[in-house]
């Protein structure tokens, strides 16, 4: 809508600057003028007489760019692989576009789909970026993870014998569907496990060891631990070689000892600490003649 030039005078349109534009009629000063979507243009009007006289309006063709909205995160902790994004549409001449950020082995079925199917591995945590580009670019990031959540190993409760026990049952609990468990001795020697991959398997150790035991469950994404201890201690009897002998007159030499007897698991042995010429007729025997 440029003034009008008097009698006498001309008037005409030029495109200085912006590319792909049409003036209809470049002597109307209210001519119509047509350009291209994100493109400025500067528009001169100049009026020719005895001599010239310019101006100059500047143009835009620009549309407002939906904000770009990916969706919210996602986090599976089961074997899903593979789910369905969400983000938001973009506008009438804008397009849209999906791209792996970061993350291995994921697969996007229709990148410039909204709600395309995402597709990856286990234990894996993929960022992805939803574009939306009209004149400029707007972005959004979300999320995906796919894990799996490994059954937390619970070895047991400690167990201790005293007596002369060296086998027992241990009693962890058991994996999820798809996991496996395991048996090791971390410490200790000498002993042996019926089944490593059983978590109610058979202990054998040995007398006066004691043990540590760890049970390890393996699932697709990592492996967690649980130690209990193991202990074949037996308490030793303790001795009492019975009351003292007074001096013992007469022609006999001889006096039937009474110490308190060994357990079974035992040995108990006679020694002579003191005194020359003494003999035992059985030094193991509890009871003996001395």
């Amino acid at each position: 809508s440029a003034n009008n030039p008097s009698a006498g005078e001309t008037g005409q349109w030029t495109i200085v600057s912006g590319t792909g534009g049409t003036i209809a009629d470049p002597a109307d000063p209210t001519t119509a003028f047509t350009g291209q979507s994100c493109t400025s243009y500067t528009l001169r009007w100049t009026i020719t007489g005895c001599g010239e006289s310019s101006d100059d309006v500047s143009i835009s063709f620009s549309n407002a760019l939906t904000s770009a909205n990916a969706g919210p995160d996602q986090s599976f902790t089961d074997n899903t692989t593979q789910t369905t994004l969400s983000a938001n549409n973009p506008s009438a001449g804008e397009t849209g576009q999906w791209t792996i950020v970061s993350g291995t082995g994921g697969t996007i079925a229709n990148p410039t789909d909204p709600t395309t199917a995402f597709t990856g591995q286990s234990c894996t945590t993929y960022t992805l970026l939803w574009t939306i580009t009209g004149c400029v670019e707007a972005l959004d990031e979300a999320i995906i993870s796919f894990s799996e959540v490994t059954t937390q190993p619970n070895a047991g409760a400690d167990i201790s014998f005293t007596d002369n026990t060296t086998q027992t049952n241990i009693a962890a609990n058991a994996p999820a569907a798809g996991q496996t468990g395991q048996w090791t001795i971390v410490s200790g020697t000498g002993g042996a496990i019926a089944n490593p991959n059983s978590p109610s398997t058979t202990f054998s150790g040995s007398s006066c060891e004691t043990y540590i035991l760890a049970w390890s469950i393996t699932g697709a994404c990592g492996t967690l631990s649980d130690q209990v201890a193991v202990s074949f201690q037996p308490q030793t009897t303790q001795a009492n070689a019975g009351q003292d002998i007074q001096d013992i007159t007469g022609t006999s030499l001889t006096v039937n000892m009474a110490a308190n007897p060994a357990a079974a698991w035992e040995t108990g042995q006679w020694s002579i600490v003191s005194g020359t010429g003494g003999t035992f007729s059985d030094a193991s025997l509890h009871n003996t003649t001395f």
